[in-house]
């Protein structure tokens, strides 16, 4: 085994570890909107940054395109993928018809080991919004967000559908970060959430279902209103030229990333 200094990511155990490190810590910055959509990755750039060669970081680059968050453009090299606001309403169509059906099928067949894990989560996420939100806490609440929705469901005794779902929700899960990280800091009750956990612990299933529908609903519309109207977003979804360039000092890192609110 090779060491390298603290500097050169500590210890060095092969190409494909450096890759998935590489490509986990370029997630993480594209999902929290840290490297704005439509700017161009420049490996040179890249390899000072991350204190990587380039091997391990075109192959990362290669698995986040696959995942459709980086664009490849034939000679032109390598971008952060635009946002596809139509995208999302598909998405929103799905998780409308899936997870009310995966809730009503939990709140019929979970126990009280189900709703123990449903109380549990809603306590978190309540605990972290009552907090008030902070843009650098996004892990967290998206973490706590996600655990509550799994919760819900996961009494529902169908993987196949528990699957299905959770696909969805990553899906949604970086139009929501871009969104939240411009977000105004402010207190937040998460009322929606207490009121649908009082339906479930009182078995009603339509109120319950109705409740989770209008959530997700909601709560994705607004991010949509947000997105489509917010063109360092969008616009390199159409276009793919707002931070092209032909010389590598273009920005790239996370530190250029523009510092912007939206309200919720």
């Amino acid at each position: 085994m090779i060491k390298f200094n603290s500097s050169d990511d500590s210890t060095f155990t092969g190409t494909s570890s450096l890759t998935e490190e590489f490509a986990r810590r370029m997630r993480d910055s594209i999902i929290r909107g840290e490297r704005p959509p439509g700017s161009r990755l420049y490996i040179v750039k890249l390899e000072e940054e991350f204190g990587m060669s380039l091997s391990p970081i075109r192959e990362g680059l290669s698995r986040l395109a696959a995942d459709g968050l980086i664009s490849v453009r034939g000679q032109r090299g390598y971008y952060v993928s635009g946002v596809d606001p139509e995208e999302m309403r598909q998405v929103l169509e799905l998780r409308l018809m899936l997870e009310p059906l995966a809730l009503r099928q939990a709140i019929q067949n979970g126990g009280r080991e189900w709703e123990a894990g449903v109380v549990v989560a809603a306590h978190r996420d309540e605990k972290i919004r009552r907090a008030g939100f902070n843009p650098d806490l996004v892990d967290e609440w998206e973490r706590n967000n996600r655990e509550f929705h799994e919760a819900l469901i996961g009494g529902c005794g169908n993987p196949l559908l528990i699957s299905f779902c959770g696909t969805l929700h990553d899906r949604s899960h970086r139009h929501r970060s871009l969104f939240m990280v411009r977000k105004t800091p402010q207190k937040e009750r998460g009322g929606d959430h207490h009121d649908i956990v009082q339906a479930v612990l009182a078995r009603n299933a339509d109120r319950a279902c109705e409740l989770l529908y209008q959530h997700i609903s909601r709560a994705t519309e607004g991010i949509l209103h947000h997105l489509s109207s917010d063109s360092t977003v969008t616009e390199s979804q159409n276009t793919g030229m707002e931070s092209d360039s032909s010389s590598p000092s273009a920005p790239s890192s996370p530190s250029s990333a523009p510092k912007r609110s939206l309200p919720m």
